[in-house]
C-alpha cells in the first residue's frame, strides 16, 4: 500500500469517525422517556437544522449520518427522505441511498412521490447524473419496481430531449399500454429529436386511430403533411383541431389552403 493510499484511508476513517459521534451525540441529547411516542419536536427541529446546514455546506457525510438520525426517530417523515437519499448518494454511499428507497415504501412514501421529490433535491445538490443513475441502479436491485422506474426514466429522458433514450422507455412501457396517450405522444416526440420524422407521423397516425380527437396529434400530424407538400392530407386534420380551438395560426394555414384549392 503506497503512502498516499495510506493517507486518503485514514482520511475517509476519520470521517467516518466524525460522523458516527455526531450520531452518538444527538441521540445522547435527544432520548426520550419509553412513554414518549414520538421525539421531541424541538429537539428533532435542531436534527433537522444541523443535517440541513451539512447539506447546504455540501458536507455529505455528516448529512447523511443526521438524516439517517431523523429517520431513525421518525421513519414516516416524507421530507427526510430525498435528503438522506442524495447525501448518502453524494458521500459515495450508493448502496445505502438505493436501500433507503426501500424504507421510504416501508414506511408508506409513495415512489412517485420520492422520486419525484430526489429528482429535485439532486439538483439543488447540483448534481447532474446522480437522479438517472439511481434510476438505473435501483431497476437492478429491486426486479419488481422496474415498470414504474422505467416511466420515470422515459420522463427524465424525454425532459433531457434525449430522443434515442426517450424512444427506447416509451417503446418499452408501451409494451404494455399499447394505447397509453402519454406514451405515444413521448415515442412521437423522441423520434422527432432523433430527426426521423416519418416514424414520427406513423405514431401521429396511431394515437389518432387510437384517440381520434386528439388535438396535439392532429396538428402535429396536419402540420407535417403541410411542410412536406401534401397538403389535401393536412387540411381535414388542421380543420378538425381547429375546430375545437381556433388560433390565428391555424386559421392562417387553413385559409392559405383553402384558397390554394380554389
Amino acid at each position: 500500500v503506497t503512502d498516499m493510499n495510506t493517507k486518503v484511508y485514514i482520511a475517509r476513517m476519520k470521517r467516518c469517525a466524525v460522523a458516527v459521534l455526531l450520531a452518538a451525540a444527538a441521540v445522547a441529547g435527544t432520548a426520550g422517556t419509553p412513554e414518549s411516542g414520538r421525539a421531541d419536536a424541538a429537539d428533532l427541529q435542531r436534527q433537522w437544522d444541523k443535517a440541513q446546514r451539512f447539506f447546504n455546506n455540501a458536507e455529505w457525510l455528516n448529512a447523511s449520518a443526521m438524516y439517517t438520525l431523523i429517520l431513525s426517530k421518525e421513519p414516516r417523515e416524507r421530507d427526510v427522505y430525498s435528503y438522506a437519499i442524495v447525501s448518502h448518494y453524494m458521500s459515495r454511499d450508493t448502496v445505502g441511498a438505493v436501500a433507503l428507497m426501500q424504507q421510504a415504501m416501508d414506511n408508506r412514501v409513495p415512489l412517485d412521490t420520492l422520486l419525484s421529490d430526489v429528482r429535485r433535491t439532486s439538483m439543488v445538490a447540483g448534481s447532474g447524473t446522480m437522479y438517472e443513475n439511481l434510476l438505473l441502479q435501483a431497476r437492478r436491485r429491486y426486479p419488481y419496481l422496474v415498470r414504474s422506474v422505467n416511466g420515470h426514466l422515459l420522463d427524465y429522458y424525454n425532459y433531457r430531449d434525449n430522443g434515442p433514450l426517450t424512444v427506447k422507455y416509451a417503446q418499452m412501457m408501451l409494451d404494455g399500454a399499447p394505447n397509453n396517450l402519454g406514451f405515444m405522444q413521448k415515442l412521437a416526440r423522441g423520434y422527432m429529436l432523433c430527426g426521423e420524422m416519418e416514424k414520427a407521423a406513423g405514431v401521429w397516425h396511431s394515437i389518432l386511430h387510437a384517440h381520434p380527437d386528439n388535438r396535439e396529434a392532429l396538428i402535429d400530424l396536419g402540420s407535417y403533411y403541410y411542410t412536406t407538400g401534401k397538403r389535401d392530407l393536412a387540411l381535414p386534420l388542421l380543420e378538425k383541431a381547429n375546430a375545437q380551438w381556433g388560433t390565428p395560426y391555424l386559421q392562417k394555414l387553413i385559409g392559405e389552403m383553402r384558397g390554394e384549392d380554389r
